[in-house]
């Protein structure tokens, strides 16, 4: 006789798990990459750049790296908050 499993046994986390300091840091520095590139295509100061970028970056993942599962939701939401804030 095969003895019952109950669902919430078989419960594994799908989500990885990430430090709330490595999403900031990984948004600051995609954040300066995304400064010298505006700063490179228009012709700004790319110490300008940088900080924009740095701020934007922080902003971006200390706010919506949880919102942005995969990445193209990631590019959606990156496009959507620089499109508000700009």
């Amino acid at each position: 006789m095969s003895t019952p499993v109950s669902l919430a046994a078989l419960h594994f986390e799908t989500r990885p798990q990430t430090l709330a300091r490595a999403e900031a840091a990984v948004g600051i520095v995609v954040g300066f990459g995304g400064g010298v590139l505006q700063s490179l295509a228009l012709g700004m100061p790319i110490a300008h750049g940088l900080a924009v970028g740095g701020f934007f970056g922080l902003a971006f993942g200390v706010f919506f790296a949880r919102r942005a599962t995969s990445s193209g939701a990631g590019l959606i939401w990156g496009l959507a908050a620089a499109f508000c804030l700009a």
